[in-house]
């Protein structure tokens, strides 16, 4: 008799909770049963998938393994029971069910660990204040062009490419290629009809497409805030718009449900994250945030914004930790009395971004950080006060402002520095924004580390992925250099002796293929060389604003004078000289040497004789008071004259 008073106490209870909430996460214990193997990926990834895991060192595991099918046929068979999505990495699904009865049911299954609710009944009209963004729909002239293979003219949309230098990405040809960038949002109205969009429909650059909330192939009829961040990054409009990547493939999927406000929208997000993992998607651009809800009971505080606790920032560093990028929105709060960031902002292995003016000021508008675990959020910033994005009816340009937009931005020109150098993960990208950005010595709450520099971090990436190498073998020099470089890349041997107080060029190649893995070698002769150190170092220019050295490289020779060359030889260096000129004799065999110096106007300055004998010697003459110009060097042996050179002195260096 207890215990059947007590079974209709739990029914008549579970009745009030229904009457609240109808949609629930279910998970599982196990995925028993599974038709697939971690062994044999391939059945439930994608080669790009696959491929993105060997290229990083990311093991797949049970995680990545799908539900079990005979759970799922199981839940499926329970009349009243509608399945709504599914995450394997959670090994949950979310179902609606039409009464309290059936849940307690489902949580009897021997499979089945727990329920919790996570949506109450779908709301009847529209939450317009959901991202607080602002949109001006006044339209911006600019000069429209047609012409697909024209170069990148950016139009309205200069200054938010332009505030990150990411105009010399583009220019060298990094526009999103090969990279492969998901965007989650609440719809995207009308992308597939605006003209803006033109080249992704030609080119075919959109790969997949997925509504979670309806659960079906079509977004284009939904909300029109997907479509202003798919602008910001897809567009290729000449002389209107062009997008931080308008080279990149896309796929875009709707997570969130403009109806309402419940987490099930972060666990659709989930799903979506899962999906663009399962093909091979790198960079994830997440413009949504979350802190209350339709039911105040669901409500995040700050203590909950630690990076791991709500459900999307778990899914979001689920993300990170299969290989891809997250790049999410901080949140439009800074202005509200909630102030700080929203969730998943705030997830450990996100790339938060802020939103700043064209002038490089905070927006306020943008949230603050930190997170309540004490991360620097947001971590970079982006241009999303009066932002350029299109009109979901015209495509023409208008302005709209949030953090929102700064996000797509960043995200684009993210995918443009990772195209150049795909062998490195994410975490070393983000690594190379965040020291190159306007505040990394100093990163606050604020801005994080500020506004990055797209070429101060392609150069960062390109010193510090380079190789070299320098060793001394039968008294030669053999210095090498391996670096991802092209596209009229100038590479410059320097040496320095122990005795000289600067570097002077030896030898230099032109990279000008594409931009790949190269390798240079020099062998330095140093036959009749008896020196303690010497230094060589690689002057590396991409462009004539654009030019680093390399840390300097040491070798010990050993004494080099008794090599016996094949002929007699004679050469002098450097040249150009600053200060002193070596003189370098090879001789065969043995003979009277006269060397003579001469300026321009023939007149002697230097002359020595010297008897020579087999092997290799150096000769210094110290030429640091000399005048600038043009001098000439002969060479007589017994006293007939055998070969002049010239030789140009300067003062300022090379």
């Amino acid at each position: 008799m207890r215990n059947l008073r007590l079974f209709f106490i739990v029914i008549f209870l579970n009745g009030i909770a229904f009457g609240q909430y109808n949609r629930h996460l279910i998970k599982f214990t196990d995925k028993s049963g599974s038709l697939h193997q971690i062994q044999q990926p391939q059945s439930f990834l994608t080669e790009r998938s696959i491929q993105r895991r060997i290229r990083y060192g990311i093991a797949i595991d049970s995680s990545d393994l799908p539900i079990s099918p005979n759970y799922l046929n199981q839940l499926q068979q329970i009349n009243g029971v509608q399945i709504l999505a599914k995450s394997k990495w959670n090994n949950e699904v979310a179902i609606q069910v039409e009464n309290g009865l059936i849940l307690q049911n489902i949580l009897q299954l021997p499979f089945v660990v727990n329920s919790r609710p996570v949506a109450s009944r779908i709301a009847t009209t529209t939450r317009n204040e959901k991202w607080n963004d602002f949109v001006d729909t006044s339209y911006i002239p600019q000069r429209y062009e047609r012409n697909l293979d024209a170069p990148l003219n950016y139009g309205s949309t200069s200054k938010q490419i332009n505030i990150h230098r990411g105009d010399f990405l583009h220019q060298r040809g990094f526009t999103g290629d090969n990279m492969s960038i998901a965007v989650m949002d609440a719809g995207f109205l009308n992308y597939d009809q605006l003209f803006i969009f033109d080249s992704l429909r030609t080119r075919q650059q959109i790969y997949d497409v997925w509504d979670f909330v309806e659960q079906h192939n079509q977004v284009a009829e939904d909300h029109q805030h997907g479509t202003h961040c798919l602008g910001i990054l897809a567009a290729d409009a000449p002389g209107q718009m062009i997008g931080s990547a308008p080279h990149a493939r896309y796929q875009l999927y709707r997570t969130e449900d403009i109806r309402s406000e419940y987490p099930i929208e972060e666990f659709y997000l989930l799903c979506a994250l899962e999906r663009a993992d399962s093909i091979g998607v790198d960079i994830c651009s997440i413009s949504l945030g979350y802190n209350t809800f339709d039911i105040p009971a669901f409500d995040y505080g700050y203590s909950d914004m630690n990076g791991n606790t709500s459900i999307s920032s778990r899914a979001v560093n689920m993300a990170a930790k299969k290989g891809m990028m997250p790049v999410v929105a901080v949140g439009n709060e800074g202005g509200r009395p909630w102030r700080f960031l929203l969730t998943p902002g705030d997830a450990d292995e996100c790339l938060s971004v802020g939103a700043v003016d064209s002038l490089g000021n905070r927006a306020y508008f943008s949230s603050h950080g930190p997170s309540s675990d004490g991360q620097i959020k947001p971590a970079l910033m982006s241009l999303g006060e009066a932002a350029i994005i299109p009109n979901e009816f015209s495509g023409l340009p208008q302005y709209g402002s949030g953090t929102s937009y700064a996000c797509p931005n960043l995200a684009g020109l993210i995918a443009c520095l990772w195209q150049a150098f795909p062998e490195l993960n994410h975490s070393t990208i983000q690594h190379a924004l965040e020291n190159n950005a306007s505040q990394a010595e100093q990163p606050d709450s604020l801005k994080g580390y500020g506004i990055p520099d797209m070429k101060r971090a392609f150069v960062w990436l390109q010193k510090t992925t380079s190789v070299q190498q320098a060793r001394f073998d039968s008294c030669k020099g053999l210095i090498s250099l391996n670096i991802k470089a092209g596209q009229q890349t100038l590479v410059r041997l320097e040496r320095r002796l122990e005795d000289e107080t600067s570097f002077y060029p030896v030898k230099q190649w032109l990279l000008d293929g594409p931009h790949q893995w190269n390798r240079v070698i020099y062998a330095d002769d140093l036959a009749g060389t008896n020196l303690n150190r010497i230094e060589y170092r690689f002057n590396v220019q991409l462009a004539q604003d654009t030019a680093y050295f390399l840390s300097a490289q040491n070798i010990t020779p050993s004494d080099c004078r008794i090599i016996l060359p094949a002929q007699n030889n004679w050469n002098v260096y450097p040249n150009p000289v600053t200060q002193k000129l070596r003189i370098k004799l090879e001789r065969k065999t043995s003979g009277l040497i006269r060397l003579v110096l001469r300026d321009a106007r023939g007149l002697k300055t230097w002359s020595t004789s010297i008897n020579t004998i087999p092997g290799t010697d150096i000769l210094q003459l110290d030429l640091s008071s000399y005048p600038s110009g043009v001098y000439w060097m002969s060479l007589e042996e017994n006293n007939k004259p055998i070969e002049t050179k010239k030789i140009l002195k300067i003062n300022n260096g090379f």
